[in-house]
């Protein structure tokens, strides 16, 4: 009989559990004090883009075999 109770009353307490916990979550703040036109944090960062090291093959000219003429 014990065991009816519990599975009865186990989801309304649980329901009721997370709901409160719902109901008091921090709220994220919708705009961080922005300027006109200035662009959120969460969308001006992106990935590093990559970045070529040697010179370009095949184009005529390379920036690692550049040689000054003094």
């Amino acid at each position: 009989m014990l065991e009816l109770i519990v599975l009865l009353l186990a989801p309304a307490a649980g329901g009721a559990g997370l709901y409160h916990l719902w109901l008091t979550l921090p709220h994220r703040p919708q705009h961080g004090a922005l300027a006109v036109g200035q662009v959120p944090l969460q969308l001006r960062r992106h990935a590093a883009m990559a970045v070529r090291r040697g010179g370009v093959k095949g184009c005529g000219h390379s920036t690692s075999s550049r040689t000054e003429v003094v």
